[in-house]
């Protein structure tokens, strides 16, 4: 499936911003084995709200995948996300690597979330993968689509996943839509350059980026953005990384890094465009196919 670049009119053009809710240091102390410290104190609160009012600074609505397993630990932070009228979705009830669970211990992981997530919201119609690790293969999907949910987001810029390689919403074989985080690909796929990605986004200067950015949104008709709410909101000057294991270690110093002296940068983003979330964009009412014809890529 090749990228294409397409004339955008107002009409089709889809801006879309999606947030993970984590705590870094515990999401990553799940996909990796690790432990926390006994006498770790989560920041997350702060995180969520500082989160959402540079969100609601920037007049920007967003679809919050949230790992559930803060429903039970920090309810009403999870609560405020809703009211402030963003929509919720399932990142899971906690951030493990989904290629290493059974089916079972995966749909156990997926029903416990939207259990704890819609006692806050209306029903959980979207699922986001935890660091993106869940094939696409029909096994995982059949058991979205049992539990409800009619989208599944994930990126394509690593290569945990064998998610669709499209730069625009695109209809499963098993009726979920897949919603891709916008990742161009260059020479033939073997480059990929993922603009989609807060956390990838400082590689390279920030005015550059920032041009990159303003010709995508000129010249496409869909634009995904992510991050996490600890990237728009900063890390405590307190956080330290406590993980014995190399891999734990090197990727939680790459987002602690990335998410210094960030507010400026992520102001600039996030009013580029008039950004919506992925139910506001695609979902509210179901995508026509009509509609979803003019978004897919061809193939």
């Amino acid at each position: 499936m090749q990228d294409q670049t397409l004339p955008a009119s107002p009409e089709t053009r889809n801006r879309i911003l999606s947030i993970d809710v984590d705590d870094l240091l515990i999401a990553n102390a799940d996909f990796f084995g690790e432990a926390v410290p006994p006498d770790y104190s989560s920041d997350i609160e702060r995180e969520i709200r500082g989160a959402l009012d540079l969100i609601d600074s920037c007049e920007a609505q967003a679809t919050f995948f949230v790992n559930a397993q803060y429903c039970e630990r920090h309810p009403a932070a999870i609560r405020e996300i809703a009211a402030r009228g963003h929509s919720l979705a399932s990142h899971g009830f906690r951030h493990r690597n989904i290629a290493a669970l059974s089916l079972d211990e995966f749909e156990t992981d997926l029903c416990r979330s939207l259990e704890q997530l819609t006692r806050i919201g209306s029903p959980i119609v979207g699922y986001r993968p935890p660091a993106f690790s869940m094939p696409y293969d029909e096994e995982h999907l059949r058991i979205l689509q049992r539990n409800g949910i009619r989208y599944v987001s994930s990126g394509v810029g690593v290569a945990r996943s064998n998610a669709p390689r499209s730069n625009r919403p695109v209809e499963l074989a098993e009726g979920i839509l897949h919603v891709p985080i916008s990742t161009l690909h260059l020479l033939g796929g073997r480059v990929k350059y993922p603009i989609g990605y807060g956390v990838t986004s400082r590689l390279m200067p920030e005015g550059l980026y920032m041009r990159s950015l303003r010709e995508w949104l000129a010249r496409r008709d869909y634009f995904h953005w992510y991050c996490h709410t600890f990237e728009l909101s900063g890390l405590s000057s307190a956080f330290s990384i406590p993980y014995r294991g190399l891999s734990a270690r090197v990727s939680t110093a790459l987002y602690a890094w990335r998410c210094r002296n960030r507010e400026g940068f992520m102001k600039a983003v996030l009013k580029s465009a008039r950004f919506l979330s992925i139910e506001a964009s695609l979902m509210r009412p179901a995508v026509s196919p009509d509609r979803l014809a003019g978004l897919e890529d061809s193939r």
